[in-house]
């Protein structure tokens, strides 16, 4: 049975109407101290490369970053060979004083922590290039698992298109990822 208060809710369509509430949104990047995001300052976790920007050891760990995003590793590979030069050479040496609070002795830089600040600071931006790289492989390869209907034999034409569509995007893509590098005088992988 429905009520008054259902009518009032309901548009021309006989569907729930949606009314946005202020918290009902968020920024999908954070420009201000105010607000949250998903990157580094958004955040109350330990960075190691934005506490300790200019450090010597923070400095051949960010080289070790832009070699292994060189020679195409992985995000997750990279993640865990930063993580395990911290807990292996660094963490024990490290002193952080968080905003408000007393200092902290080898705080914890998590894998969550770093992943953030490989992914979200411009100074790594060839990984996220890389992460989008993956995405559409992986994206693509799905798309061709699916592709033929397996009683018939027949191409499924909607799997078809999207397929055509996400290739299509993908080729533009490296399009511009190349044109960028030929601006640098470099070259692009994937």
């Amino acid at each position: 049975m429905q009520t008054a208060m259902d009518d009032d809710l309901m548009d021309d369509t006989d569907e729930p109407a949606f009314t946005p509430v202020k918290d009902a949104f968020r920024p999908a990047y954070a420009l201000s101290a105010d607000s949250a995001g998903p990157q580094c300052s958004a955040s109350t976790d330990f960075c190691l490369f934005c506490e300790f920007a200019n450090d010597g050891i923070v400095s051949e760990m960010k080289t070790l970053v832009h070699t292994l995003a060189a020679d195409g590793k992985e995000l997750p590979v990279i993640t865990e060979a930063l993580r395990r030069a911290y807990e292996d050479g660094v963490r024990e040496e490290t002193e952080w004083s968080p905003p408000g609070c007393p200092p902290v002795h080898a705080p914890e830089w998590t894998t969550a922590s770093i992943r953030r600040h490989l992914l979200y600071s411009t100074e790594f931006s060839e990984l996220f290039d890389v992460a989008i790289v993956q995405m559409f492989h992986s994206i693509i390869e799905r798309q061709n698992a699916s592709m033929i209907d397996s009683s018939t034999n027949m191409v499924v034409e909607e799997h078809r298109a999207a397929f055509t569509d996400t290739v299509k995007t993908f080729i533009k893509f490296k399009a511009h990822q190349d044109a960028i590098a030929k601006r640098r005088g470099g070259s692009k992988r994937g």
